[in-house]
């Protein structure tokens, strides 16, 4: 028991480091988004979640901007 939780926190820092590493790949980069809520919320193409200002644009609008 003891083996698995110390590779199941092995893993998921594994997943966490490279996660985060992605995520800092894409900062400045043109990505080109779909908006899910009026709120801002966008994802990428990649699957990143971005926030975006709408400025009225609809649900399921397509955006391309650079990613901070």
């Amino acid at each position: 028991m003891k083996l698995r939780k110390e590779r199941n926190r092995v893993l998921r820092d594994l997943a966490a480091a490279k996660n985060l590493a992605f995520r800092e790949s894409m900062a400045g980069r043109t990505l080109s988004a779909v908006t899910l809520h009026e709120t801002g919320t966008a994802l990428s193409g990649n699957y990143l979640k971005v926030n975006w200002p709408l400025h009225g644009k609809p649900i399921c609008w397509w955006i391309c901007g650079s990613a901070e």
